[in-house]
Protein backbone atom coordinates (compact mmCIF):
# COMPACT_ATOMS: atom_id res chain seq x y z
CA UNK A 1 0.00 0.00 0.00
CA UNK A 2 1.17 3.34 -1.05
CA UNK A 3 1.21 6.31 0.62
CA UNK A 4 -0.86 8.84 -0.41
CA UNK A 5 0.05 11.87 -3.07
CA UNK A 6 -0.01 14.21 -0.19
CA UNK A 7 2.28 13.04 2.28
CA UNK A 8 5.08 12.79 -0.36
CA UNK A 9 4.65 16.14 -1.21
CA UNK A 10 4.91 17.36 2.86
CA UNK A 11 7.85 14.65 3.36
CA UNK A 12 9.28 14.44 0.56
CA UNK A 13 12.37 11.82 0.17
CA UNK A 14 15.97 12.58 -0.11
CA UNK A 15 19.38 10.76 -0.83
CA UNK A 16 21.69 11.45 1.48
CA UNK A 17 25.61 10.91 0.89
CA UNK A 18 27.23 8.05 3.19
CA UNK A 19 29.00 11.28 4.96
CA UNK A 20 25.48 12.47 5.76
CA UNK A 21 23.74 9.45 6.87
CA UNK A 22 26.59 8.58 9.03
CA UNK A 23 26.51 12.22 10.69
CA UNK A 24 22.92 11.82 11.07
CA UNK A 25 23.08 8.82 12.69
CA UNK A 26 25.56 9.61 14.99
CA UNK A 27 23.24 12.70 16.20
CA UNK A 28 20.63 10.14 17.06
CA UNK A 29 22.69 7.76 18.78
CA UNK A 30 23.96 11.02 20.69
CA UNK A 31 20.74 12.12 21.47
CA UNK A 32 19.45 8.31 23.02
CA UNK A 33 22.61 8.38 25.06
CA UNK A 34 21.75 11.70 26.14
CA UNK A 35 17.73 10.65 27.31
CA UNK A 36 19.68 7.45 29.04
CA UNK A 37 22.04 9.68 31.05
CA UNK A 38 19.87 12.58 31.62
CA UNK A 39 17.08 9.53 32.90
CA UNK A 40 19.99 7.58 34.98
CA UNK A 41 21.50 11.49 36.63
CA UNK A 42 17.97 12.20 37.67
CA UNK A 43 17.05 9.25 39.67
CA UNK A 44 20.50 9.04 41.00
CA UNK A 45 20.14 12.83 42.11
CA UNK A 46 16.83 12.54 43.40
CA UNK A 47 17.45 9.43 45.15
CA UNK A 48 21.45 9.17 46.46
CA UNK A 49 21.97 12.31 49.35
CA UNK A 50 25.71 12.12 48.52
CA UNK A 51 25.05 13.34 44.80
CA UNK A 52 22.81 16.39 45.83
CA UNK A 53 25.67 17.58 48.41
CA UNK A 54 28.22 17.03 45.18
CA UNK A 55 26.35 19.21 42.77
CA UNK A 56 24.85 21.59 44.61
CA UNK A 57 28.46 22.78 46.18
CA UNK A 58 30.68 25.11 43.73
CA UNK A 59 33.65 22.03 43.28
CA UNK A 60 30.25 19.83 41.72
CA UNK A 61 30.20 22.51 38.71
CA UNK A 62 33.16 20.84 37.34
CA UNK A 63 32.06 17.70 36.89
CA UNK A 64 28.76 18.54 35.65
CA UNK A 65 29.68 20.71 32.98
CA UNK A 66 32.70 19.21 31.68
CA UNK A 67 31.10 16.49 29.55
CA UNK A 68 28.77 18.82 27.88
CA UNK A 69 32.18 20.45 27.26
CA UNK A 70 33.93 17.69 25.57
CA UNK A 71 31.39 16.52 24.18
CA UNK A 72 31.48 19.27 21.52
CA UNK A 73 35.12 17.70 19.82
CA UNK A 74 33.15 14.09 19.62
Amino acid sequence: MNAPAYVDALFPAAELSDERASMVKKGYLWFIASMGFSSVGGYLGASTEAWVRLFSGAAGWLPAVAPAYLARWC
